[in-house]
């Protein structure tokens, strides 16, 4: 979220959240006197239960505070698959991470912890590029894992079943019991593929 007036990156959350137009000078001072109440509740926690700002709102001031990029639940939903693939599901599960962006030198990562020093490593050291953290929410990063990892390994079963059919069509035809695709039905084929689609 960009800054409505200019702000030390020094700036408090509060701060941060006033500047970037998320909550008033006024709610900012409702919310301390809550916290100063309550004495271990957190400001953040504060925010959403009086329904001053949503998790992405308060993850994109934290960011600033980072000066690390925020990386949207949305635009995680965007991820590229060949991104998305670098990184196995089950390390991205255990980090609470994903990839979303590649290119020939870099992987770009939304994580739960950007700061994350031995899973930055253990990705720069998998993929052999330089990694560029993110930070994003929790909620979104699991999101995105079970909605792009379930997408891909669907797609690995489409090309198994694909690869499956062109076994049949490269079969002899005149074997007992055994179906020439080659001169099947398109229509049925079609037929076939479409139960496996994603």
């Amino acid at each position: 979220m960009e800054l409505k007036k200019e702000i030390s990156p020094f700036a408090k959350l509060g701060e941060v959240l006033v500047a970037q137009g998320t909550i008033t000078d006024t709610q900012l001072q409702k919310a301390l006197s809550e916290q100063k109440f309550s004495g271990t509740e957190r400001l953040g926690d504060i925010m959403l239960r009086l329904g001053y700002a949503v998790e992405e709102q308060l993850f994109s001031a934290v960011a600033h505070q980072m000066s690390t990029p925020f990386i949207t639940n949305d635009k995680m939903l965007e991820a590229k698959e060949e991104a998305v693939r670098v990184i196995p599901e089950a390390f991205a599960r255990q980090n609470t991470l994903i990839a979303y962006a590649i290119d020939d030198k870099k992987l770009y990562v939304a994580m739960a912890d950007p700061e994350d020093i031995i899973a930055i490593d253990n990705i720069r050291k998998l993929s052999e590029k330089t990694i560029v953290p993110a930070l994003a929410t929790q909620s979104g990063i699991k999101q995105a894992i079970e909605q792009l990892y379930v997408r891909i390994r669907k797609a690995g079963e489409v090309q198994d079943v694909i690869g499956t059919l062109q076994i049949f069509t490269e079969s002899d035809s005149d074997e007992d019991g055994m179906v020439d695709m080659t001169k099947a039905d398109t229509s049925i084929k079609m037929r076939r593929l479409s139960s496996w689609s994603i």
